[in-house]
């Protein structure tokens, strides 16, 4: 209990240091069980058998695990981040109110108004998801693949313009 680094094996595959800085360790099975943020980890390589060191928080692991506890390890939600496209593989984080390009930083808007590209109109009080037609754009509830709700229309939207929505991704 207390320990504040822990190693994990990866399996064959490769980790930069600290691609799991802000994100999580979750111990899923066994004793031990919880949710523990990570504030760093080392550089995972086929040199040191695709092994981890992942750095936690201060307060460490509170419950003592052992050989029979499974873990798992999450990226930080708001690093790597895409454009959302009908293959998106991650949850939508938020919309950022300016043009990015690639290899920048940007403010990524969660909650309250903001101004999105529909696809399709969305109706008035009509919840919006991401579109898995036209990326970066939504559509209105029920008309896409991808079904994580990003909000709702405070009006109705037109198709192809850039209007409010009511966003709702707050985590």
């Amino acid at each position: 209990m207390g320990q504040t680094s822990v190693t994990y094996t990866l399996g064959a595959t490769a980790a930069a240091q600290d691609l799991y800085k802000g994100g999580y360790f979750a111990v899923n099975v066994g004793p031990g069980q919880n949710l523990y943020r990570i504030r760093g980890n080392s550089a995972a390589t086929s040199t040191n058998s695709y092994s981890v060191t992942v750095q936690l928080g201060d307060d460490g692991i509170d419950v003592a695990t052992t050989t029979s506890s499974k873990f798992t390890l999450y990226p930080n939600p708001y690093s790597l981040t895409v454009i959302t496209t009908a293959a998106a593989t991650q949850p939508c984080t938020g919309v950022p109110n300016v043009a990015v390009t690639n290899g920048y930083y940007y403010w990524s808007q969660v909650g309250g108004y903001a101004t999105v590209l529909s696809d399709g109109i969305i109706g008035k009080n009509s919840g919006a998801l991401v579109s898995a037609s036209v990326n970066g754009a939504a559509v209105v509830e029920g008309t896409s693949a991808v079904t994580q709700r990003i909000g709702f229309a405070p009006e109705a939207t037109v198709d192809t313009t850039y209007l409010p929505l009511v966003l709702t991704l707050t985590t």
